[in-house]
């Protein structure tokens, strides 16, 4: 939430860019979704399950793929795979899949039996953040596009996004990062970017956002400690986007 004039509210991100950096620069600020803005109380995982079934006719084919830092092409190509190593017979169309999986995943979040939330800091920093002309912030994330709006629109979250990468792009999620830098550096012409950095909470996130050439700030608010996540050396560790101080000291060193 925003200051107020009169009331004793400190704003998440502290300070003004425009004041500390008059013109500035145009960063971009590329966040994954699971794990990092939301929790769906397992409704993603729940919708790919039954998708996979109704399509490729395996039963619980995920439950031994962990899928967090995953693109969804990897995580079917994956089931795929073990599927048949097993001896079962799989021959299934991707995109029928995922046509019943948006399904699945609508009907599971609006069920309410899974926890969706919004997690803690998540809408305060990207208020603030959006309101900033030298940011631009967008999505890298290994869910397919549709699925992503899906998942965000549901915490009404999803406006403050005007770019990304996604699963849909490519099944490598370097690729998925490279696509939204491309995508985020045409929307933001005819200003020039200077700077794009992924926050994301697995070491997946970190791994292809250092092969893709961005900074990377990992979050430990969903899957992954602060102590894994160290090990993998992001330029910036949180343990929540409660932590708006120190993101806002960091994205303003520039």
């Amino acid at each position: 939430m925003r200051t107020e004039k009169g009331k004793n509210q400190t704003p998440i991100l502290s300070g003004s860019k425009q004041d500390q950096n008059p013109g500035g620069m145009m960063q971009l600020l590329l966040f994954d979704i699971d794990g990092t803005l939301v929790d769906t109380g397992g409704a993603g995982s729940r919708a790919m399950t039954l998708a996979f079934h109704d399509i490729c006719g395996v039963e619980d084919a995920f439950s031994s793929i962990s899928m967090a830092g995953m693109t969804d092409p990897t995580i079917l190509e994956e089931a795929v795979s073990m599927a048949r190593e097993s001896g079962r017979h799989v021959d299934c169309n991707f995109e029928d899949v995922y046509s019943s999986y948006l399904d699945h995943l609508q009907n599971e979040l609006r069920s309410g039996a899974n926890p969706y939330r919004v997690l803690p800091g998540v809408t305060e920093t990207l208020d603030e953040l959006h309101e900033d002309p030298d940011f631009l912030l967008g999505l890298a994330t290994g869910n397919i596009a549709e699925g992503a709006r899906v998942k965000l629109e549901h915490g009404n979250i999803y406006h403050y996004f005007k770019f990304g990468g996604y699963g849909s792009d490519h099944g490598n999620r370097t690729h998925v990062v490279k696509r939204a830098v491309k995508r985020g550096s045409e929307y933001a012409a005819p200003r020039d970017v200077t700077r794009a950095v992924v926050i994301g909470d697995t070491p997946r996130d970190i791994i292809h956002a250092r092969e893709a050439g961005a900074e990377v700030v990992a979050v430990a608010s969903g899957f992954h400690s602060r102590e894994v996540l160290a090990e993998f050396n992001p330029d910036l560790i949180l343990d929540s986007l409660e932590e708006g101080h120190a993101l806002w000291e960091y994205l303003s060193r520039g």
